[in-house]
């Protein structure tokens, strides 16, 4: 799951919530914010790392 993918679905849960459509919303947001939160931390890590350890990608 990139980025951008748990980004889309935290906009498709949040969306209905909003507007009250959603009752269980406040907890799905929450838990995609928290799961989207750790990957993007996990892929920053990686990369310093990466990085640290003179292992570019672009390379």
């Amino acid at each position: 799951m990139s980025g951008f993918t748990g980004l889309a679905f935290l906009h498709l849960a949040e969306i209905p919530t909003r507007f009250g459509k959603f009752a269980a919303g406040r907890k799905v947001v929450g838990l995609i914010q928290f799961l989207l939160g750790i990957w993007l931390m996990y892929l920053s890590y990686g990369i310093m790392l990466n990085m640290a350890l003179g292992c570019y990608w672009w390379a």
